[in-house]
């Protein structure tokens, strides 16, 4: 009996820490990295190192339906740099790269893409994809 009750206590305590989560929202790393920078200290991302860019820096080429994005790149423990993109401020983060997408099985960012009059994507995300691997690191 005190096994079972444990137990069920265990899972109330999960679930309201999940739900705490939902309703107060855990900060984007954006957020993350702009109050490390108010305390003069580097934010180290779970994601890698990351930049940020806005479809009005980046140009017509901009190939995301979003105004701004945040690119993230980690190497992974088998020696391949992973692309990442939240958008917008956002903690959802989607893949970009091959890594990300096959190996890492992350969620595509089809949704947030920008398309012509055919349904083709459009814009530039190779480039973003190279910039984020140029400043990768190591693992």
């Amino acid at each position: 009996m005190v096994g079972k009750f444990m137990g069920g206590a265990g899972l109330f305590i999960l679930a309201v820490s999940l739900l705490a989560k939902i309703v107060v929202g855990e900060p984007s790393d954006g957020e993350l990295k702009a109050r490390a920078a108010e305390l003069g200290v580097r934010y180290e991302s779970d994601w890698g190192n990351s930049f940020s860019v806005t479809a009005t820096d980046f140009g017509p080429k901009w190939p995301f339906t979003a105004s701004s994005a945040e690119i993230f790149c980690k190497m992974t423990d088998y020696d391949r740099p992973m692309v990442t993109v939240s958008f917008d401020g956002g903690t959802t983060m989607y893949g970009l790269n091959g890594v990300a997408l096959g190996k890492e099985k992350m969620m595509r960012p089809d949704d947030h893409q920008k398309r012509n009059e055919y349904g083709y994507f459009v814009g530039d995300t190779a480039s973003l994809i190279q910039r984020a691997i140029a400043q990768c690191g190591s693992r």
